[in-house]
């Protein structure tokens, strides 16, 4: 073979060679594209060492296997966070960068698994967060025209701000765009308290937004007035009052009312700054007054409304109308003034024969009224109201008042500090004796209430009191027990007995004065004394409980009991043997009067439905007793009349009562004491009464003709 053909065989051997080689190399590379290695092929596409990461990031991993991908572990910082295994294509993991700090650097990588459970790790990406979405974003309406923002900035490379800005369910809208590092803003406006106003805050870096900031919705808010209250100053002035924080924001109060429950209007504005108006106008009786509040802004926002508060007009009639005498012919009214608006007041006066007319208007604040000319044969009646331009208000009581023979006042006098244990007259004259609570006696004058002369040398407080027929002789008991013997004209003690260890409930002279009867607080016994010199008589424990009364017959002749153990006694006065025994269930008995000239000895006691028992004094039958209309409060002082006509009794419920002992009928009550009363006694001819009560007071009473 020459030598150019062997030149052209070994060039086309090394063209065929240099083929072939191409030809593997081609090959290789098609087979490693497809992966023919035993190992997965894993790798980060995003984020690179480049990528900003914000507030998330999106880690996009590829992965493949000739045998195919089973799973796809991601790791940061070393750690599989949760969510972190993907079984499936697309591998991706959306990371949470929230709880991480700005600036902070993280290493990523992912491992891949094949079905052989062959695995292979990624490089390593290492990146760098940067926080970027703003949060806390916080705020308040400065009134309703003015809103507050502040957030915390969480991005160190921030350019700057967006605040954002939804009202109701509208479009969002930008409502102001910030310089960065800026944490808060003012946003002026017209906020209407029927909207909603959402806020929402974002950093800008460049062109990029970050996630909005939490959301904050506000609404201006007008806080109503509360705790309304009303007053009523009269028919003509309402006062309304209320706690009152309106003032940052509204700027005026409304005030509306209703009446009867109906409808209510607006009748007045007030400034914001009050928490209290007046309301003029005319208010009537019987009608109802609503009010209620709320509080407006000048760009007419409104709050709730107050609480609903109602008022009357209240126009109290007038009280206590009586009427005492003037002379003959003429009467004074008076009357209790319970209201503090009235213009006047108008007296009405009417007779058996005809109806109630205005005689009189006084005015203002006056209480009394002097009705002249009247006829002593006729009965009046009158009745009082009180008025203004507007309202009258409801009646008085009425008084009616005739021309009568009664016991009226004469003397109201202080006596003691405490209680008045006993009074009795003197002989026949018209000074009378009380004693109580300051260890002393003391006599006075009844027709004038001046004191006579005063009864010192007791040891205690004088708890009883009697006095001889011929008045002269004075026994007090003593709250220590003892009794003292008193010459009346000297005022000396002329005895001093120890009759008890503990206090005397009752005392009782003999008609000549000779000897005294007593019983004590924590004895059933009777013991009776000698005047002359103290030395005891006779002593009987005559009953089962607390003897409360003893008492000489006016003849002297008997000696009467009355005790808890509700049974009166009778018992001969000059051996102490009983003569009667009269006993009533249920009456514990407080009380005795005795009368000669009526056959009859009554007995007070506690019952309310028959607080007076009463006895033929010869027999010890009983008798009707003296019980008016309705329960009362127990009878502790009783007294006849020397003729035994009439018989007075001090009651529980401050009332002096006395009776016509004929016919058992109630001839009058007396008021004016304001305590229970405990002791009575009338003078001899029957024309004073006197009465002493616990409250200290010694009242006297005189038998004669006037109105009432």
């Amino acid at each position: 073979m020459d030598v150019s053909k062997r030149k052209s065989q070994a060039h086309g051997f090394l063209v065929a060679s240099a083929l072939s080689l191409s030809l593997l190399m081609n090959l290789r590379c098609t087979i490693n594209d497809v992966n023919v290695s035993p190992y997965p092929v894993v790798t980060i596409v995003s984020p690179t060492s480049t990528t900003r990461i914000l507030d998330t990031a999106t880690i996009q991993v590829q992965a493949s296997d000739d045998k195919g991908v089973t799973r796809v572990e991601i790791y940061i910082d070393g750690k599989i966070p949760k969510g972190g295994r993907i079984l499936y294509v697309p591998y991706k993991y959306y990371w949470d960068t929230s709880s991480l700090s700005d600036s902070s650097v993280h290493q990523i990588y992912a491992k891949a698994y094949d079905t052989d459970s062959n695995s292979t790790t990624s490089p390593v990406v290492t990146v760098t967060l940067y926080k970027f979405q703003p949060t806390n974003l916080s705020g308040h309406l400065i009134g309703d025209t003015l809103i507050f923002l502040s957030w915390q900035d969480n991005c160190s490379r921030e350019t700057g701000y967006d605040v954002i800005e939804r009202v109701g369910d509208s479009l969002i809208t930008l409502a102001a765009r910030l310089a960065p590092n800026t944490t808060s803003v003012e946003i002026p406006g017209v906020y209407s308290s029927t909207q909603n106003y959402t806020f929402y805050v974002c950093a800008v870096v460049d062109s990029l937004k970050s996630n909005l900031s939490n959301a904050l919705t506000v609404s201006p808010v007008v806080t109503a007035p509360s705790e309304v209250t009303v007053s009523t100053l009269n028919d003509t002035l309402v006062v309304l009052s209320w706690q009152n924080r309106l003032h940052s924001i509204a700027e005026y109060i409304e005030v509306d009312e209703a009446q009867n429950n109906g409808s209510f209007s607006l009748i007045k504005n007030v400034p914001a700054t009050l928490d209290s108006t007046a309301l003029v106008g005319s208010y009537t009786i019987g009608t109802s007054y609503n009010f209620r509040l709320r509080g407006w802004t000048r760009h007419n926002n409104y709050s709730l409304y107050s609480n609903i508060v109602e008022t009357y007009v209240t126009f109290p009639a007038p009280s206590s109308l009586t009427g005492t005498a003037g002379n003959q012919f003429a009467l004074k009214l008076q009357w209790h003034d319970n209201s503090s608006f009235e213009k006047g007041f108008s007296i009405e006066r009417k007779t058996s024969t005809t109806n109630f007319a205005e005689i009189a208007r006084v005015g203002s604040n006056v209480t009394t009224f002097v009705n002249s000319g009247l006829d002593t044969t006729v009965s009046y009646m009158y009745r009082v109201r009180a008025f203004t331009d507007i309202n009258a208000s409801e009646y008085s009581n009425w008084a009616s008042l005739s021309y009568t023979l009664n016991y009226f006042e004469e003397q109201s006098i202080q006596a003691d500090d405490r209680t008045i244990g006993g009074v009795a007259f003197v002989g026949n004259s018209d000074d009378v004796i009380s004693g109580g609570s300051g260890n002393t006696a003391k006599m006075w004058d009844a027709t004038n209430g001046s004191l006579v002369r005063t009864f010192t040398g007791n040891s205690a407080p004088v708890t009883s009191l009697a006095v001889n027929s011929q008045g002269s002789v004075l026994v007090t008991g003593c709250a220590d027990g003892k009794i003292s013997i008193w010459d009346i004209p000297s005022a000396s003690i002329t005895q001093t007995i120890s009759a008890f260890p503990v206090s005397i409930t009752s005392v009782s002279l003999s008609p000549d004065g000779q000897y005294v009867a007593s019983s004590s607080i924590d004895s059933s016994t009777i013991k009776v004394w000698k005047v002359s010199d103290g030395s005891l008589l006779w002593s009987v424990p005559g009953h089962t409980s607390l003897i409360n009364a003893i008492l000489y017959s006016p003849d002297g002749a008997d000696v009467f009991s009355g005790s808890d153990d509700q049974h009166v006694k009778t018992w001969n006065a000059l051996n102490g043997s009983l003569v009667h025994d009269a006993f009533e269930q249920w009456d514990y008995f407080k009380s005795l009067a005795v009368s000669s000239t009526a056959n009859m000895i009554a007995a007070g006691s506690i019952s309310q439905s028959n607080p007076l028992s009463v006895w033929q004094l010869t027999t010890g039958n009983p008798l009707t007793s003296f019980t008016p209309n309705g329960s009362i409060p127990g009878a502790d002082a009783l007294a006849f009349t020397t003729d035994g006509t009439l018989l007075a009794c001090g009651y529980d419920d401050y009332f002096v009562r006395v009776w016509n002992v004929t016919n058992r009928s109630l001839v009058t009550q007396l008021p004016g004491h304001h305590a229970a009363i405990h002791a009575v006694a009338f003078n001899s001819g029957a024309t004073l009464l006197a009465s002493g009560s616990s409250d200290g007071v010694l009242k006297i009473w005189r038998w004669k003709k006037l109105w009432r």
